[in-house]
């Protein structure tokens, strides 16, 4: 077996469906080399590192870092996001998934990457965490505002006329939201690059509103076989600005979907939504990071109340 690193731009063709072929026989989702192209060429270097596992010819395993910009305070630095870890069942619990992060780390770091970010799922959580000694900067919220939550448990079809009561309620009190208090985070995107580059992943199917006040993003996608929507993002944002933003979307979207959704790092609490409580929630956002230069990223990155995190920040949807 060997392990090759490369960036994007210097995979062949042939290279990515090998490495689309695992991902549809690990995650059961195809793919194309189109929407690969589109995911880690929009990003900051107009590409990303990757680490592919070959054995007798054939991908095995392979793991992404997608460099960002980011800015502290008011300095601009390069971080990678970590994502699409798979590895063929018959290589798993072998080490192999340590060495491609490892192989990927190289190159980032010699592309001036100063930091590494990652959101694992709980089963990689654990080894990422206490196997190789990332920093487990803490755990995002879940907000829910119920629409048509009998869709999401058929059994129980009389939350539909519960949770349309509650909807209601909860945008009609976001009209009470006045704060417009702008937190600044110390870790946030730099939205010159970020909001060019990161909606032209997938398809492009995102759905952006602009009321010249607030922008806000969200998109619909499944949850429990069912489509609900996401919101991605909120920008400026403010307690008032989100609470436009969620009752703005209810009305576009209340007929049709089960629950509007937002995962994410809020300093307040919305009116227009209520809080997953985390032994609820029906997936944990674990949020992880390695610091790999320590004289640009300090540890105030380890607080997880510095950071302006929400799915945008992700390679969920």
């Amino acid at each position: 077996m060997e392990i090759i690193a490369k960036r994007t731009d210097q995979l062949t063709e042939k290279e990515i469906d090998d490495i689309y072929a695992l991902f549809a026989e690990v995650f059961g989702k195809v793919r194309t080399s189109e929407e690969f192209h589109k995911q880690f060429e929009n990003t900051s270097r107009g590409y990303s590192y990757h680490a592919i596992a070959i054995e007798e010819g054939r991908v095995i395993g392979h793991n992404v870092y997608i460099p960002f910009t980011y800015l502290k305070e008011s300095e601009s630095f390069l971080l990678c996001l970590s994502v699409d870890a798979m590895i063929h069942p018959l290589w798993q619990g072998k080490g192999l998934y340590r060495k491609l992060l490892s192989e990927c780390e190289k190159l980032a770091i010699k592309d001036g990457c100063v930091l590494r970010i990652g959101f694992p799922n709980d089963s990689s959580y654990p080894i990422q965490v206490k196997g190789f000694g990332y920093n487990d900067v803490g755990r995002l919220s879940t907000y829910i505002l119920p629409i048509n939550l009998g869709q999401l448990f058929p059994k129980f079809k009389l939350l539909n006329v519960l949770s349309r009561i509650i909807g209601k309620l909860l945008t009609d009190l976001a009209l009470l939201s006045r704060s417009q208090k702008l937190r600044t985070y110390k870790y946030r995107k730099d939205r010159s690059s970020f909001d060019a580059i990161r909606y032209k992943w997938f398809g492009g199917n995102y759905e952006v509103r602009n009321n010249g006040k607030v922008k806000w993003i969200y998109k619909e996608a499944d949850f429990k076989g069912y489509t609900a929507t996401f919101i991605l993002d909120v920008w400026p944002m403010t307690k008032k600005n989100f609470d436009t933003a969620v009752r703005e979307i209810y009305k576009e979207k209340k007929d049709i979907t089960p629950a509007i959704i937002y995962v994410g790092n809020l300093p307040f609490r919305p009116l227009s939504m209520l809080t997953i409580p985390k032994y609820f929630e029906p997936k944990h956002f674990h949020f992880v990071s390695k610091i790999l230069n320590s004289n640009v990223i300090g540890q105030d990155s380890l607080e997880i109340s510095n950071w302006e995190l929400n799915l945008s920040n992700y390679d969920l949807l």
